[in-house]
């Protein structure tokens, strides 16, 4: 009875501390949240750098490599092999027809976005009405003369065309002769004539023969088909067939243009091991060189005018877009001139003036970039650049006493780099020296190694420094972007999501309000902001929330009660 007595007694005390410890561990579960707490700052107009950073080694080559940051044909080369020059001398200048161009429509856009800020800001005068009116009036012009443009420019398209298939057999026919007709002996064709000559010193000859045979049967192959097309078409075709053609054809003049350059490698081969061992070159030689150059200038002169005319097809295209923009844009700025813009509108058109000063910039850049000039003072050589040929590869080498930093960036950071951008260098071995330099060589090529792609940059340094030694290693910062009196805040402040981005601005309550914002460049630490807040407002960067808890009494126990059959001390937490 008394050990029923004692089961029982268990069994009650048990139940109160299981129901006690569970309303404990309930209530100990809630929490008593705090008012949050903010930290805050204003938005001001500053400076903003972005930069990009690469590593590598001092450079142990006193020359480098002169690349063309911009895309065309070569229209002057403005120095001579072994010419000292002085940095930033121009060395060789691209076709600036485009590009000029662009910065003339830029510059347009410009003018009219901000015409039309000031139009919606104005108030709705007889004046400012009539000055709206006009503006409209003056972007339909204009419509329609880019329109005419496009008509004109495809008329001249066919014409381009015919030309090259006037032009271009000839070619074809010349280049045939040159590698089969037998004027060196009877028994052979000119090109194993040519190769036979000097394979017996220079076997290579043999892969400059072949190279030549391949790259003609190449071009002969592609531009049959191409004449084909052509014969097919007339000027009366849609504009989407002739469009087609041009293209066609331009791919089939760069084939000859490689089948002209591959056979003149294997005449220029053999003409020179034939003097490097005082053998008198067959007469025919000569006459191919001749003949060839004459091909070379003719593809090259149809390879232009195709290339210009594809060019101005894109331009009056791109033209048109803008000018249909324009129309509506002047249409829409005369009529809100009547009802008055709104707050939404006018940092729209805001936006629209910071966007077309962008353009204007990048336009302008795109013009500087046909100025290929020297980075540092040296000796100009080796110049391998063209007139008439597009600007690939080296241009030409600069020798000089600069010392040189390497840095290798990845495929993400390198489309920011340019050549003349300023760069902070600082060196492992030299923890205390840093060295200011400017871009002077961006690779065009990269290096893939385990699927990574990265370039390779080198930056000049601005001043010799002795303590520096060959094949150090250095770390380069490059600057790619500077925007001044903009405005900026930390990036601890913005938040995005769904390709929305906010920024808590906090209220005369106390209460901070999230406002959609427009973002421009952005570092490591700050952001820019094109539109949707002010400077002086105060913004949360940061947003600090406190809670209390209550402590949480386990179920197993009360205090130090030990329960029977439950071996050791019962604990709070244990």
């Amino acid at each position: 009875m008394k050990k029923l007595f004692k089961n029982k007694l268990f069994l009650t005390v048990f139940g109160i501390v299981v129901i006690g410890g569970g309303y404990l561990l309930i209530k100990g579960s809630g929490s008593g949240a705090l008012n949050p707490q903010y930290v805050t700052a204003k938005a001001e107009k500053g400076t903003l750098v972005v930069s990009v950073t690469g590593s590598g080694q001092i450079s142990v080559s006193n020359q480098t490599n002169i690349q063309a940051q911009g895309s065309g044909l070569v229209k002057q080369i403005a120095v001579v092999n072994n010419q000292k020059v002085r940095a930033g001398d121009l060395l060789v200048r691209l076709d600036t027809t485009n590009d000029d161009r662009a910065v003339r429509n830029a510059k347009a856009n410009l003018d009219n976005a901000n015409l039309q800020l000031e139009t919606l800001l104005a108030s709705a005068s007889t004046s400012s009405l009539l000055q709206a009116e006009q503006s409209a009036l003056q972007a339909k012009q204009n419509l329609q003369t880019d329109q005419n443009n496009l008509v004109n420019d495809y008329n001249s398209t066919y014409t381009a065309i015919s030309n090259a298939f006037i032009n271009i057999p000839g070619v074809m026919t010349g280049l045939n002769n040159v590698l089969y007709s037998m004027s060196i002996n009877k028994v052979q064709n000119n090109v194993d004539a040519y190769v036979n000559a000097v394979s017996s010193v220079a076997p290579q000859a043999v892969q400059y023969g072949q190279s030549a045979i391949t790259a003609y049967q190449t071009a002969f192959s592609t531009y049959n088909q191409n004449f084909a097309d052509f014969k097919n078409t007339d000027v009366y075709s849609g504009t989407s067939t002739i469009e087609a053609l041009l293209t066609e054809t331009y791919s089939t003049l760069e084939t000859i243009s490689v089948a002209n350059t591959n056979l003149k490698n294997l005449l220029d081969f053999v003409g020179n091991t034939l003097q490097q061992y005082n053998q008198k070159p067959p007469s025919q030689l000569a006459i191919d060189e001749t003949s060839l150059q004459s091909y070379i200038s003719t593809t090259n002169n149809q390879l232009s005018a195709v290339s210009q005319i594809k060019n101005s097809l894109v331009n009056d295209k791109q033209a048109i877009n803008t000018a249909v923009i324009s129309v509506a844009q002047t249409a829409a700025a005369f009529d809100q001139l009547k009802n008055g813009p709104t707050t939404l509108q006018i940092q729209s058109q805001q936006l629209s003036v910071k966007q077309s000063e962008n353009s204007l910039s990048d336009a302008k850049e795109n013009l500087n970039n046909d100025y290929v000039r020297a980075p540092f003072d040296g000796i100009v050589t080796n110049i391998t650049a063209k007139i008439g040929q597009p600007a690939s590869g080296a241009l030409a080498v600069i020798l000089s006493n600069q010392q040189i930093a390497q840095a290798t960036l990845n495929e993400v950071d390198i489309v920011n780099v340019k050549v003349g951008q300023p760069a902070t260098i600082t060196f492992d071995a030299l923890p205390n020296l840093t060295l200011t330099g400017k871009v002077s060589q961006v690779d065009t090529l990269g290096t893939v190694a385990q699927g990574v792609v990265s370039y390779n940059v080198q930056v000049a340094l601005d001043a010799p420094n002795a303590d520096i030694k060959p094949d150090m290693s250095d770390t380069a910062s490059i600057v790619t972007k500077v925007k001044t009196d903009t405005l900026i805040v930390p990036n601890t402040a913005v938040s995005t999501k769904q390709n929305v981005s906010t920024v808590q601005v906090m209220g005369s309550d106390g209460v901070p309000v999230p406002t959609v914002v427009t973002l421009g460049l952005v570092n490591d630490q700050q952001t820019e902001i094109l539109s949707g807040i002010n400077e002086g407002d105060t913004i949360v960067t940061q947003t600090i929330t406190k809670t209390t808890t209550s402590a949480t009494t386990p179920s197993t126990g009360l205090g130090g009660i030990r329960l029977p059959g439950f071996g050791g001390n019962a604990r709070p937490g244990g």
